[in-house]
């Protein structure tokens, strides 16, 4: 007989989730700011004052959540397991500022308007 697995596990073994430092969120956001040609330092300022780079940052009465405050309300098609995962969010703000939504951020209305 063959077995697919080990003796005494149910299921296979699964890798641990990635939990990403502050400074490798940085330098992530840094990366695919400069790859979509927009300031990698308004990125960083933007996030920073949304969220304090902490990825289960809730604001808003809740409705705004994770790394960059997704407005889950404004965007039913999101989850909040999307909202909440920062790689997600990071994406999300980049491409809703390369379409020129910056506005959407309250940090970015504070800063730069």
């Amino acid at each position: 007989m063959f077995l697919l697995f080990p003796v005494g596990y149910a299921k296979a073994p699964t890798a641990p989730v990635h939990k990403w430092t502050r400074q490798e969120l940085i330098q992530y956001a840094e990366n695919e700011a400069v790859k979509a040609h927009i300031s990698p330092e308004r990125v960083v300022k933007v996030i920073s004052c949304e969220s304090q780079w902490n990825p289960s940052a809730k604001g808003d009465s809740d409705r705004s959540i994770g790394l960059v405050q997704i407005h889950l309300p404004s965007h039913p098609e999101i989850t909040e397991k999307q909202a909440l995962n920062p790689i997600f969010s990071i994406d999300f703000l980049i491409s809703e500022w390369v379409k020129g939504r910056q506005s959407k951020w309250t940090c970015w209305k504070i800063y730069f308007s």
